[in-house]
């Protein structure tokens, strides 16, 4: 892992920092690891990363402090790879998710969700009789590097 640290991990600092959590070795290492992947990780690929860098820590840490993390909008947890991913827009959104998920390359591409989309998600939930409190929009496809999937 690079001696450095990348904006990202400066504004996850800074944020863990307003929202009172505390801030250790394996938290920057865990931020490091998401940093510097180009596709989310899992669990066990975050704990071997830190691993490799000389860090110590075991799987449980790993998962509260990725929940800590995606708790204050600084990770997302994608569902349809069972993988964590740094989040890279500047202002909050974690109840408002939508991340393209490319099944070529693995990236993962992260958009905001429009209001009208929310609207739209929300009404058609509440008309059904849920009740939303948040709203994650994953959608599977190929990116424009990757082109279209094989026939």
């Amino acid at each position: 892992m690079s001696g450095t640290a990348s904006e990202f991990v400066l504004q996850s600092l800074e944020r863990m920092k307003s929202r009172g959590l505390r801030i250790t070795m394996p938290r920057r290492l865990v931020l490091q690891a998401l940093d510097e992947s180009v596709q989310p990780l899992t669990v066990a690929a975050v704990r071997e990363r830190v691993l490799e860098s000389g860090g110590h820590i075991d799987t449980v840490t790993v998962y509260r402090i990725l929940s800590a993390l995606q708790e204050i909008g600084v990770a997302h947890r994608i569902g349809l790879l069972d993988a964590f991913a740094p989040c890279r827009l500047a202002h909050d959104h974690q109840n408002q998710q939508l991340h393209a998920v490319c099944e070529g390359c693995g990236k993962v591409f992260e958009s905001e969700l429009s209001g009208a989309q929310e609207n739209l998600a929300t009404e058609s939930m509440i008309a059904r009789g849920f009740s939303p409190r948040a709203i994650h929009v994953e959608i599977l496809g190929r990116c424009q590097e990757c082109g279209p999937a094989p026939a």
